[in-house]
Formats: structure tokens, sequence, C-alpha cells
């Protein structure tokens, strides 16, 4: 970039033929707009607080978009996920030793109960999975790979946790856990009563959309499903 600004002028009208005034307003525009693309990245930046979280779940959506188009969309949604995916392995990667460093204690469940290692493992055989499939052009597996890397660092991190919910890092006993912070017990009732429903008709719902829109997308779908 540095090379850019300081040769931009002269090689236009070496190049082009522009002239020194229209080139310098071309220096200018460049400068401005690398100044404002650098404000607006930080200010993204600082207000995108879980990094891990978005690009898991962007690979995840690109994996789907993988899975269900075709022609020139499957293509640039196959790259968009190859590239999200080493950004997910290195965020797994990041916030899997900060989190152990700052909080020493998410190994007690696994030391205590070995088979939960087996969490782990489902993030790691997904995360890989996702690449080992895309390479083979294998769309409904990666997308399920993906699947599974989201199921596998959820129940990590839950298995890590319990019982607690939102530990603290100064004194264990600060924490929340599931005891402390649970609701009253009439509430949890009815709380599971309207969940049970509620799932019930996202589920019916699901299986509805998902069984009418199934198989590939192309362009030519528009017209036919228009009425959906």
């Amino acid at each position: 970039m540095g090379g850019l600004n300081t040769f931009l002028v002269v090689a236009l009208g070496a190049l082009y033929g522009t002239s020194d005034t229209l080139a310098n307003v071309a220096l200018t525009g460049l400068l401005s707009m690398n100044a404002l693309g650098v404000l607006v990245g930080g200010l993204l930046a600082s207000r995108t607080t879980r990094h891990a979280a978005v690009a898991a779940l962007a690979l995840h959506g690109a994996t789907w978009l993988t899975f269900r188009t075709t022609d020139e969309l499957n293509a640039r949604a196959r790259r968009c996920a190859s590239l999200l995916w080493w950004i997910v392995v290195a965020t797994t990667v990041l916030i899997t030793v900060s989190s152990f460093r700052l909080l020493p204690q998410l190994t007690s469940n696994f030391t205590a109960h070995p088979w939960g290692f087996v969490f782990p493992v489902f993030a790691l055989a997904g995360l890989f999975g996702v690449k080992f499939f895309l390479r083979g052009d294998a769309d409904a597996l990666a997308f399920l790979a993906s699947c599974l890397y989201l199921v596998g660092m959820l129940t990590s991190v839950a298995f890590s946790l319990y019982p607690n919910v939102l530990p603290a890092s100064t004194y264990p006993a600060f924490g929340l856990t599931i005891a402390n912070a649970k609701a009253a017990d009439y509430g949890l009732k009815i709380g599971l009563i309207w969940w049970v429903v509620g799932m019930a008709l996202a589920a019916a719902y699901t299986a509805f959309t998902y069984r009418h829109f199934a198989g590939k997308i192309n362009a030519d779908d528009a017209d036919e499903r228009q009425h959906f």
C-alpha cells in the first residue's frame, strides 16, 4: 500500500496519460477510502464480541448454501466455506486455549468423567469433516459435518461448565450455577410445558418447509416456487 500511495500519480501519468490533477484526485480518494475502511472495520470489530460464534455460523451457512444450490452460486458458496474453515479453525484453537487458561477448573469434569471427551471429539470430527467433504464435493455430508461441529462445541461447553452457568474468575463461590440461578419450580414446570408445545410446532413447520423445498435450488426454480 505504501508503494501504491507513493507512485500512483506517476504511474497513472506514465501508463494512462492521466493529468496530474486527476491523478492527485484519485490518490486522495484512495487514501480517504483506506482511512474509512479502517474506521468502519474497527467499528464492526468493536461491536462484534463473539467472533468465534460468528465465524462458525457463517461457515454453517456457507455449507448449507453448497448443499442447496447449484452452478455458480454453489461454487461461490464452496469457496466461501473453504476460506471460513480456516478462520473457524483459528478461532476454535484460540477460544479453547484462552478458556482453559482463564478457567482451569473447566478440566475438572473431563478428569472426573473421561467419557465426556466424546464431545470435543465430535467437534473435531465435524470440523475436519467439513474440509474433507468439501474437497470431495459431498455437499450434504459437509453440511452434516458442520452440524456435528456445532453440536460438539455446544455440548463440550455445557459439559465442562456443569453445574456452573456463569463461573466467576475471582472466587468460585461467586459464580452462577444451575441451583442458584434457576427460576421457581412452578415457573420451570410451566416453561417446560410451553417449550414442548413450541418445539413441536417448530418441528412440524420445519418438516413441512424442508419437504416442500427439498433438493437443489437453481435460478429456474424461482418461477415454479414463487407461490410459496
